[in-house]
């Protein structure tokens, strides 16, 4: 969170400074449950971004 600044990267990435509310892993465990506890795999999301993420990652895994 410190890392991140307190604010979502994904809406950073459009320019806009958005409180962050959630810690993801951009690799999800259910793939590498190795990346648990690598402080790379983590980002600050909004929970608007972080469920788009989820729902996202939820379809592609219904679709394998």
């Amino acid at each position: 969170m410190v890392r991140d600044n307190f604010l979502c990267v994904e809406c950073k990435k459009l320019g806009i400074d958005t409180e962050g509310e959630e810690v993801d892993h951009i690799i999800e465990l259910s793939d590498d449950i190795t990346k648990a506890f690598d402080l790379d795999n983590l980002q600050y999301l909004c929970y608007k971004h972080h469920a788009e993420k989820t729902q996202i990652e939820r379809e592609k895994r219904n679709n394998r």
